[in-house]
Protein backbone atom coordinates (compact mmCIF):
# COMPACT_ATOMS: atom_id res chain seq x y z
CA UNK A 1 0.00 0.00 0.00
CA UNK A 2 1.93 2.93 -1.36
CA UNK A 3 1.89 6.48 -0.02
CA UNK A 4 -0.52 8.35 -2.26
CA UNK A 5 -2.80 11.46 -1.52
CA UNK A 6 -5.76 10.45 -2.59
CA UNK A 7 -8.26 12.39 0.29
CA UNK A 8 -8.77 16.22 0.41
CA UNK A 9 -6.83 17.68 2.96
CA UNK A 10 -9.98 18.81 5.02
CA UNK A 11 -11.32 15.31 5.84
CA UNK A 12 -9.85 13.32 8.92
CA UNK A 13 -10.21 9.99 9.60
CA UNK A 14 -11.07 8.80 13.67
CA UNK A 15 -10.00 5.46 14.28
CA UNK A 16 -12.33 3.59 16.84
CA UNK A 17 -10.14 1.49 18.86
CA UNK A 18 -12.29 -1.04 21.46
CA UNK A 19 -11.11 0.37 24.82
CA UNK A 20 -13.48 0.93 27.87
CA UNK A 21 -13.56 4.22 27.72
CA UNK A 22 -14.85 4.82 23.80
CA UNK A 23 -18.36 5.17 25.12
CA UNK A 24 -16.99 8.26 26.70
CA UNK A 25 -15.23 9.10 23.66
CA UNK A 26 -17.68 9.16 21.78
CA UNK A 27 -20.64 11.38 23.49
CA UNK A 28 -17.84 14.28 22.71
CA UNK A 29 -17.50 13.51 19.41
CA UNK A 30 -21.13 13.99 18.75
CA UNK A 31 -21.00 17.13 19.45
CA UNK A 32 -19.07 18.22 16.84
CA UNK A 33 -19.58 18.60 12.88
CA UNK A 34 -18.69 15.22 11.35
CA UNK A 35 -19.42 16.05 7.46
CA UNK A 36 -16.12 15.92 6.92
CA UNK A 37 -15.15 12.87 8.79
CA UNK A 38 -14.25 8.92 7.88
CA UNK A 39 -14.02 6.18 10.72
CA UNK A 40 -11.58 3.07 11.19
CA UNK A 41 -13.21 0.26 13.03
CA UNK A 42 -11.38 -2.78 13.83
CA UNK A 43 -11.58 -6.41 15.51
CA UNK A 44 -14.97 -7.72 16.95
CA UNK A 45 -16.88 -3.98 16.95
CA UNK A 46 -18.74 -5.42 14.12
CA UNK A 47 -20.65 -7.22 16.28
CA UNK A 48 -21.83 -4.30 18.29
CA UNK A 49 -24.42 -1.46 17.16
CA UNK A 50 -21.56 1.27 16.70
CA UNK A 51 -20.82 -0.26 12.94
CA UNK A 52 -24.10 0.64 11.68
CA UNK A 53 -24.10 3.77 13.85
CA UNK A 54 -20.73 5.04 12.30
CA UNK A 55 -20.50 3.27 8.93
CA UNK A 56 -16.45 2.97 9.33
CA UNK A 57 -14.84 3.52 5.65
CA UNK A 58 -12.34 1.55 6.90
CA UNK A 59 -12.45 -1.91 8.61
CA UNK A 60 -8.61 -3.46 10.34
CA UNK A 61 -7.96 -6.72 11.34
CA UNK A 62 -4.15 -7.77 12.30
CA UNK A 63 -4.28 -10.49 14.59
CA UNK A 64 -3.97 -14.26 12.32
CA UNK A 65 -6.54 -14.99 15.41
CA UNK A 66 -9.17 -14.05 12.93
CA UNK A 67 -7.88 -15.96 10.17
CA UNK A 68 -7.56 -18.84 11.95
CA UNK A 69 -9.39 -21.85 14.35
CA UNK A 70 -9.00 -20.44 17.34
CA UNK A 71 -10.76 -20.99 20.72
CA UNK A 72 -12.79 -17.80 20.12
CA UNK A 73 -14.04 -19.22 16.59
CA UNK A 74 -17.73 -18.42 17.45
CA UNK A 75 -17.11 -14.64 17.99
CA UNK A 76 -14.93 -14.66 15.15
CA UNK A 77 -17.91 -16.01 13.16
CA UNK A 78 -20.04 -13.47 14.31
CA UNK A 79 -18.27 -10.62 13.31
CA UNK A 80 -17.68 -12.18 9.93
CA UNK A 81 -21.46 -12.66 9.64
CA UNK A 82 -22.28 -8.85 10.92
CA UNK A 83 -19.98 -7.71 8.53
CA UNK A 84 -21.94 -9.25 5.94
CA UNK A 85 -25.06 -8.85 7.01
CA UNK A 86 -24.78 -5.05 7.86
CA UNK A 87 -22.85 -3.61 5.70
CA UNK A 88 -25.20 -1.26 2.79
CA UNK A 89 -21.43 0.79 1.93
CA UNK A 90 -19.15 0.58 0.71
CA UNK A 91 -16.01 -0.36 3.13
CA UNK A 92 -12.34 -1.18 3.18
CA UNK A 93 -11.27 -4.12 4.83
CA UNK A 94 -7.55 -4.35 5.87
CA UNK A 95 -5.82 -7.09 6.77
CA UNK A 96 -2.66 -8.27 8.07
CA UNK A 97 -2.99 -11.75 5.82
CA UNK A 98 -3.23 -13.25 2.45
CA UNK A 99 -6.78 -11.64 0.91
CA UNK A 100 -8.18 -15.16 -1.09
CA UNK A 101 -7.18 -17.12 2.33
CA UNK A 102 -9.61 -14.90 4.36
CA UNK A 103 -11.94 -15.04 2.06
CA UNK A 104 -12.29 -18.51 1.86
CA UNK A 105 -12.25 -18.63 5.44
CA UNK A 106 -14.50 -15.97 6.51
CA UNK A 107 -17.13 -16.75 3.82
CA UNK A 108 -17.66 -13.13 3.12
CA UNK A 109 -19.99 -12.97 0.27
CA UNK A 110 -21.06 -8.77 0.84
CA UNK A 111 -20.22 -6.65 -2.59
CA UNK A 112 -20.00 -3.75 -0.75
CA UNK A 113 -16.72 -4.86 0.29
CA UNK A 114 -13.03 -3.84 -1.03
CA UNK A 115 -9.51 -5.52 0.68
CA UNK A 116 -6.19 -4.48 1.27
CA UNK A 117 -3.51 -5.79 2.83
CA UNK A 118 -1.33 -4.51 4.78
CA UNK A 119 2.09 -6.43 4.63
CA UNK A 120 3.09 -7.14 8.69
CA UNK A 121 6.73 -6.28 8.22
CA UNK A 122 8.56 -3.47 9.98
CA UNK A 123 10.55 -1.54 9.16
CA UNK A 124 14.26 -1.41 10.37
CA UNK A 125 17.53 0.44 9.09
CA UNK A 126 18.34 4.05 8.76
CA UNK A 127 15.46 6.29 9.19
CA UNK A 128 15.53 7.74 5.72
CA UNK A 129 16.04 4.23 4.47
CA UNK A 130 12.78 3.14 6.44
CA UNK A 131 10.31 6.12 5.70
CA UNK A 132 11.52 5.16 1.49
CA UNK A 133 10.54 1.47 2.88
CA UNK A 134 6.97 2.90 4.34
CA UNK A 135 6.20 5.34 1.58
CA UNK A 136 6.53 2.39 -0.74
CA UNK A 137 4.26 -0.02 1.29
CA UNK A 138 7.00 -2.74 1.38
CA UNK A 139 7.19 -2.02 5.27
CA UNK A 140 4.91 -0.49 7.82
CA UNK A 141 6.74 1.46 10.91
CA UNK A 142 5.27 -0.83 13.42
CA UNK A 143 2.92 -3.04 14.28
CA UNK A 144 2.45 -3.85 17.85
CA UNK A 145 -1.46 -3.36 17.46
CA UNK A 146 -4.36 -3.06 15.57
CA UNK A 147 -4.47 0.80 15.49
CA UNK A 148 -1.17 1.10 14.35
CA UNK A 149 -2.31 -0.93 11.36
CA UNK A 150 -5.22 1.46 11.10
CA UNK A 151 -3.01 4.90 11.60
CA UNK A 152 -0.57 3.41 8.51
CA UNK A 153 -3.76 3.07 6.62
CA UNK A 154 -4.99 6.71 6.96
CA UNK A 155 -1.13 8.16 6.35
CA UNK A 156 -0.66 6.22 3.42
CA UNK A 157 -4.02 6.99 1.69
CA UNK A 158 -2.64 11.40 2.49
CA UNK A 159 -5.17 11.92 5.75
CA UNK A 160 -4.03 15.05 7.50
CA UNK A 161 -5.63 14.74 10.56
CA UNK A 162 -5.90 11.29 12.26
CA UNK A 163 -7.57 10.75 15.54
CA UNK A 164 -7.88 7.75 17.97
CA UNK A 165 -11.02 7.29 20.20
CA UNK A 166 -11.25 4.45 22.86
CA UNK A 167 -7.31 3.96 22.78
CA UNK A 168 -6.62 3.23 26.49
CA UNK A 169 -3.59 1.24 25.62
CA UNK A 170 -4.55 -0.12 29.70
CA UNK A 171 -2.63 -3.24 29.05
CA UNK A 172 -1.52 -2.84 32.62
CA UNK A 173 -5.03 -2.38 34.54
CA UNK A 174 -6.07 -5.76 36.35
CA UNK A 175 -2.94 -7.85 36.06
CA UNK A 176 -2.61 -10.35 38.15
CA UNK A 177 -0.92 -14.24 38.98
CA UNK A 178 -2.89 -17.12 39.38
CA UNK A 179 -1.79 -19.99 41.68
CA UNK A 180 -0.54 -21.59 38.83
CA UNK A 181 1.64 -18.93 38.38
CA UNK A 182 -0.27 -18.10 35.02
CA UNK A 183 -0.43 -14.40 34.90
CA UNK A 184 -3.77 -13.40 34.10
CA UNK A 185 -5.85 -10.11 32.86
CA UNK A 186 -9.70 -9.00 33.35
CA UNK A 187 -9.91 -7.87 29.71
CA UNK A 188 -12.65 -4.87 29.42
CA UNK A 189 -14.08 -3.45 26.21
CA UNK A 190 -16.72 -1.01 25.27
CA UNK A 191 -18.71 -3.88 24.64
CA UNK A 192 -18.41 -6.14 27.53
CA UNK A 193 -20.43 -5.63 30.22
CA UNK A 194 -18.57 -6.96 32.76
CA UNK A 195 -14.49 -7.56 32.58
CA UNK A 196 -13.59 -11.23 32.01
CA UNK A 197 -10.61 -12.39 33.51
CA UNK A 198 -8.62 -14.19 31.08
CA UNK A 199 -4.92 -16.22 31.24
CA UNK A 200 -2.42 -14.58 29.24
CA UNK A 201 -1.92 -17.30 26.06
CA UNK A 202 0.08 -17.37 23.00
CA UNK A 203 -1.68 -18.32 20.25
CA UNK A 204 -4.26 -20.18 22.65
CA UNK A 205 -1.59 -23.33 23.24
CA UNK A 206 1.11 -21.38 25.31
CA UNK A 207 0.74 -19.86 28.49
CA UNK A 208 2.58 -16.62 28.74
CA UNK A 209 5.16 -15.30 31.41
CA UNK A 210 4.95 -11.78 32.79
CA UNK A 211 8.32 -11.23 30.79
CA UNK A 212 6.95 -11.76 27.70
CA UNK A 213 3.91 -9.87 28.51
CA UNK A 214 5.67 -6.58 29.41
CA UNK A 215 7.76 -7.22 26.43
CA UNK A 216 5.20 -7.28 24.13
CA UNK A 217 3.39 -4.05 25.82
CA UNK A 218 6.86 -2.50 25.15
CA UNK A 219 6.53 -3.30 21.43
CA UNK A 220 3.01 -1.61 21.10
CA UNK A 221 4.32 1.59 22.53
CA UNK A 222 7.67 1.27 20.29
CA UNK A 223 5.25 1.02 17.35
CA UNK A 224 3.47 3.77 18.30
CA UNK A 225 6.13 6.31 18.93
CA UNK A 226 7.24 5.07 14.96
CA UNK A 227 3.59 5.35 13.61
CA UNK A 228 4.02 8.97 15.51
CA UNK A 229 6.65 9.65 13.91
CA UNK A 230 6.65 8.23 10.52
CA UNK A 231 3.28 10.68 10.19
CA UNK A 232 5.21 13.62 10.96
CA UNK A 233 7.54 13.45 8.73
CA UNK A 234 4.71 13.43 6.18
CA UNK A 235 2.64 16.27 7.68
CA UNK A 236 -0.15 14.27 10.13
CA UNK A 237 -1.52 16.24 12.80
CA UNK A 238 -2.37 13.08 15.08
CA UNK A 239 -4.72 13.47 18.18
CA UNK A 240 -5.71 11.09 20.82
CA UNK A 241 -9.03 11.92 21.97
CA UNK A 242 -8.77 9.45 25.48
CA UNK A 243 -8.04 11.43 28.31
CA UNK A 244 -6.96 8.84 30.18
CA UNK A 245 -4.82 6.65 27.55
CA UNK A 246 -1.37 5.46 28.16
CA UNK A 247 -0.08 6.38 25.27
CA UNK A 248 2.25 9.22 25.31
CA UNK A 249 3.16 10.11 21.67
CA UNK A 250 0.51 11.96 19.94
CA UNK A 251 -0.84 15.20 21.52
CA UNK A 252 -4.49 15.52 23.45
CA UNK A 253 -7.54 16.18 23.09
CA UNK A 254 -7.58 17.76 26.97
CA UNK A 255 -4.68 19.90 25.58
CA UNK A 256 -6.17 21.57 22.68
CA UNK A 257 -9.79 21.74 23.65
CA UNK A 258 -10.12 21.72 27.01
CA UNK A 259 -13.94 22.93 27.05
CA UNK A 260 -15.03 19.35 25.59
CA UNK A 261 -13.89 18.00 28.70
CA UNK A 262 -16.75 20.36 30.87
Amino acid sequence: MKYKQVVPNDRRLIIVANGPSLNEDLERLKKEDLSKTDFAMMNLSANSDLFEELRPKFYCLADHAFFRNVKEIDKIQQLYASIDNKLTWDMTLVLSYNVKTVKSFSGLTNPNIKYQRVYALESCGLTRFQRWLCKRGHAIPGLGTVTNMAAFVGIQLGYKQIEFCGNDMSFFDGICVDDDNHPCMYTRHFYDKMPEKKPLMIDDKRHQTLETYVDMIQRMIISHNRIAAYGESLGVYFVNRTRNSMIDCYPRLIKTCPEAFD
